[in-house]
């Protein structure tokens, strides 16, 4: 041991894939310390991601009448917790909504309804689903509409990986294909710090598959419902702190970033093609200066 920080980033290292994934996430609408809406009976959906509770009630026992080795009642909830609840969410107004799978939400309650209203899933995991506001979503998902200046199909020519942007808060959309309709391809976007601060970080994608790696280990990868020789539209979204991969709507991929991230992309394997590649400034996003 040493200090508080160092053993915080041995922490947050030593995290697994999927904690790594929700974390980026949240990390894109919000920073450390901000509220975290989230339905669940365990401290460590808050210490995990960094978050404090967005309302008095950290857990959903509270919002249930469960008893602790004891009976669960209504009967057993506070009379003023629901309007306390709404005043709480009001106040706090948290950008993000996480749910451990095994804590089923109770659909009857007004904590349903409220996220019901105002939050949209975006990652569907193993273990954990995350949801974020509708309104942050829409403008996240809102596809850039600058065509890139450079050509798309001179890309994958070069052998080194190909400068995308030399900064973070930018988003890049695209469509993935291949030049072999019998062979898969597959792209690797790396994201670097130039200053070496952060360990390098990649996000992958082919029809079928993506993932979040090092350059050591891969640290998360999902099974996408493509067919190998179908086009894929993808868009990456770098926020200040991390990056996210969204195919269809939804997160396939996150990584967390350093202060400094430069975005490139290269070939993974079979021969791909980009096609309708556009770059912008990304809107929204929390610690981006457009934010």
């Amino acid at each position: 041991f040493t200090t508080i920080g160092n053993y915080n980033e041995e922490r947050t290292q030593s995290q697994g894939g999927e904690g790594r994934t929700t974390r980026a996430i949240i990390d894109l609408v919000s920073h450390d310390g901000d509220p975290l809406l989230a339905w669940t009976m365990y401290p460590w959906t808050y210490l995990e991601h960094g978050r404090v509770p967005a309302t008095r009630f950290s857990w959903k026992s509270f919002m249930l009448g469960e008893i602790y080795l004891g009976k669960t009642s209504p009967n057993y909830v506070l009379p003023d917790t629901w309007d306390w609840f709404a005043q709480d969410v009001t106040q706090t107004q948290p950008h993000a909504y996480v749910r451990p799978k095994e804590t089923v939400l109770n659909e009857q309650t007004p904590f349903a309804q409220h996220v019901a209203n105002n939050f949209i899933q975006v990652y569907d995991g193993n273990s954990m689903e995350v949801s974020i506001t509708k309104e942050d979503w829409a403008k996240i998902l809102s596809f850039p509409s600058t065509t890139a200046e450079f050509e798309s199909d001179g890309i994958f020519k070069e052998t080194t990986p190909f400068l995308l942007s030399d900064k973070n808060c930018v988003r890049i959309a695209g469509t993935l294909s291949s030049e072999d309709s019998n062979d898969e391809a597959a792209i690797i976007f790396n994201l670097t710090d130039p200053t070496q601060s952060y360990e390098n970080v990649h996000l992958s994608l082919s029809s079928t598959r993506s993932s979040s790696s090092s350059d050591n280990v891969e640290f998360a990868a999902k099974d996408l419902n493509g067919d190998v020789a179908a086009p894929i539209e993808f868009l990456v979204v770098v926020g200040k702190r991390s990056a996210v991969l969204i195919v269809d709507g939804e997160v396939v991929s996150a990584t967390r970033l350093g202060e400094l991230a430069q975005i490139s992309v290269a070939r993974k394997s079979g021969q791909p093609t980009l096609s309708n590649l556009r770059i912008d400034m990304a809107p929204m996003l929390d610690g981006c200066p457009n934010s």
